[in-house]
């Protein structure tokens, strides 16, 4: 049985171009210079399989795509499973690799941004048997207590929440889930309140998630984008938005992070730089610090969090 991912025949032949750049085994070598720098800054890694066999979407962020694909080939359709396997592969060589690097392995999110639907589908159901069958695969590694994530749009987290009982943690361990909040409006959102407004049902639905079902929840990304060019014209309050994000979400999540720390865009990626727009720059230490305040917690302990991020 071959390695490469099943699909269209034009997409199989891309997909093999790909495996002759380098093999895998020898990706592996960057992989563990990633646990080593993470060590070293006292940094955990949380692993991702980002792009799974045949593509969650069609989106060339979760896989080879190309301007030509309009469909996705993962999880597997029904009976035609060799997909799914290559993707339960995969999470078990992660949890293997995990293992390895002890605590400095967070843990491991099962899937990025699997294909949204929308309402009536059944790509959901196909999901959860992957992940059933992933977690279990992964556990022969990882002790119950390694968190395994599950990720969803804040939008279907409706889903998961009436299957709240699936993941016991007796047969499959720490479930956690984890979301984007990202939005991409036909025009740009310029105020605050526009800005704020805009995200407040994505917010709702992720609260209201972890509120009913007890999952801890992570934001593993959300943006400063469509709100401006985040060049020194822009006049847009990115440091204000920003402290609303953090605050929000530790209301109801483990924890949150910008996409990204560096970004030709701006408003993409305010960590490296600290500056966005001509308005107040985004003043990360103070709005770290204040969420440590917040949490009664003491973060200088570990200065990197505070200090080092804005230089």
């Amino acid at each position: 049985m071959s390695g490469t991912p099943d699909g269209p025949p034009e997409a199989e032949v891309r997909w093999r171009a790909m495996q002759s750049i380098l093999p895998a085994a020898k990706y592996r070598t960057w992989i563990d210079k990633v646990f080593s720098f993470a060590l070293k800054y006292g940094l955990k890694v949380l692993m991702d399989l980002h792009g799974a066999p045949g593509g969650q979407s069609s989106s060339v962020r979760t896989g080879c795509s190309s301007v030509k694909d309009s469909t996705y080939h993962f999880p597997s359709v029904p009976g035609v499973g060799w997909n799914t396997e290559l993707g339960i592969i995969a999470i078990e060589a992660m949890a293997r690799i995990c293992a390895k690097h002890g605590e400095t392995c967070y843990g491991i999110e099962l899937l990025d941004e699997p294909h949204d639907p929308g309402l009536g589908k059944h790509t959901r159901h196909r999901l959860q048997s992957f992940y059933h069958r992933a977690i279990l695969r992964a556990r022969k590694h990882l002790d119950n207590e390694k968190p395994l994530v599950i990720f969803e749009w804040a939008a279907r987290m409706w889903y998961w929440r009436h299957r709240r009982n699936w993941f016991a943690h007796e047969d499959y361990g720490r479930i956690m889930f984890s979301t984007h909040l990202l939005m991409y409006p036909k025009s740009p959102t310029v105020t605050q309140k526009g800005s704020r407004d805009s995200f407040n049902k994505d917010v709702h639905a992720v609260h209201d998630f972890s509120l009913h079902t007890g999952y801890d929840v992570l934001v593993t990304e959300y943006a400063l984008n469509s709100h401006g060019d985040g060049q020194k014209d822009d006049h847009f309050d990115y440091n204000s938005l920003t402290d609303w994000f953090v605050h929000q979400f530790e209301q109801f999540s483990k924890g949150s992070m910008i996409w990204n720390f560096d970004s030709f865009y701006p408003a993409w990626g305010p960590v490296a730089k600290a500056h966005v727009g001509s308005g107040k720059p985004v003043d990360w230490k103070a709005i770290l610090k204040d969420r440590c305040r917040w949490q009664k917690s003491n973060c200088t302990e570990e200065p990197w969090q505070v200090d080092d991020i804005t230089t």
